[in-house]
């Protein structure tokens, strides 16, 4: 099975032999949040479903992603993830799973890929029933 090892759930340090060098450019894709409507937000409501987009002009391989917990001014609170993901049966489409590191525990709160097939986009929805503040999705 593909997808990111669990020993990077909560740095996102890559491996540099295998996947390079941090990129110093600007990302070749776009990461939005929308409302169920499509529209952008900046903000959101408990209980309310979200679409967190990732779409890329050119493909991309590997995902993670994560809803990270942040203080007031933008700076994250340790590995403090907020809200889950929903799956949906389109994520085959996507290729894309779960991280599942904790089978105990299924907290739903990280996403990885579950194949390394060319992706252009990829759309995950995003809940959380109380407000947790902050939220920024790396």
């Amino acid at each position: 099975m593909s997808g990111f090892h669990c020993m990077m759930q909560h740095s996102f340090k890559m491996n540099r032999k295998t996947h390079g060098p941090p990129r110093m450019t600007e990302p070749p894709f776009e990461f939005n949040v929308e409302d169920e409507n499509g529209t952008f937000i900046k903000y959101y409501e408990p209980g309310k479903i979200y679409i967190a987009k990732l779409i890329g002009p050119i493909h991309f391989r590997g995902i993670l992603i994560q809803p990270r917990l942040t203080d007031q001014n933008g700076f994250l609170i340790g590995s403090l993830k907020g809200g889950q993901f929903i799956e949906e049966e389109i994520w085959d489409h996507y290729g894309i799973r779960f991280q599942e590191c904790d089978t105990s525990f299924h907290a739903n709160d990280s996403v990885t890929h579950k194949n390394d097939f060319k992706k252009f986009i990829t759309k995950i929805r995003w809940i959380t029933d109380r407000d947790v503040g902050p939220v920024q999705f790396l």
